[in-house]
């Protein structure tokens, strides 16, 4: 355990940063050019983006979040910057896949504030989720706590759950970790409460997600 802990902290380390609350809001941007889709059964937000090639984030910042949260079948999401619809492509998908039972839920009921991108010249490797205090953070999947304490620097309370597939979910900034080392969780517990522990100027949610280590684009994989 204490080999996995100092491998854990070493690529936290190496490669989580602090960062503050930028402040901007998910909402549909009328004045954009592009096309409205129609959901299928079966699409996702990010099969959605391969289809139009763009990304998954620039979908989410011009719809209403809640909608692409709880997307389904016979919605219609606005696709920026794009004319007409593309061919699918091929299936030679590098993302890690995922079990059809161990689909992701989002962590929060929140605002996304800033995004798995380049800020400044570095890159923010997970998601901030503004939410009020005391917010509810649930486990993403069934998993084991690997971590949770506040020995992280900047960070705050934090708890890191391992998944199955070589899957870590990180939950920072918390105001109160409700779990403990060893705990098994399932998911949609809740293990967490929203805070400003650590380096954080208003009260969210700092999520990551990583597979065998490296930091993962949480909007591909939480819907």
């Amino acid at each position: 355990m204490l080999n996995q802990l100092n491998y854990l902290k070493f690529i936290l380390i190496c490669s989580l940063f602090i960062q503050n609350c930028a402040h901007f809001t998910t909402f549909p941007n009328q004045n954009k050019k592009g096309i409205n889709h129609l959901v299928k059964k079966g699409e996702t937000i990010w099969s959605i983006a391969n289809l139009y090639k763009v990304s998954a984030e620039e979908i989410v910042r011009t719809n209403d979040f809640h909608k692409i949260k709880d997307l389904k079948a016979g919605d219609t999401i606005f696709i920026p910057g794009v004319k007409k619809k593309l061919a699918p492509l091929l299936s030679h998908d590098i993302l890690p896949k995922l079990k059809d039972e161990e689909n992701f839920i989002f962590p929060v009921k929140g605002i996304i504030v800033s995004y798995f991108e380049l800020r400044n010249g570095r890159m923010h490797q997970g998601i901030d989720i503004k939410a009020p205090e005391g917010t509810e953070i649930k486990a993403i999947s069934d998993g084991t706590v690997i971590y949770s304490s506040n020995s992280f620097r900047g960070y705050g309370n934090i708890v890191i759950i391992k998944h199955q597939d070589n899957f870590h979910s990180v939950y920072a900034h918390n105001k109160e970790n409700l779990v403990k080392i060893g705990q098994k969780v399932t998911k949609g517990q809740v293990i967490a409460l929203v805070g400003n522990t650590g380096n954080a100027d208003c009260f969210h949610l700092h999520f990551e997600l990583r597979n065998k280590g490296k930091p993962m684009d949480p909007l591909k994989f939480c819907f």
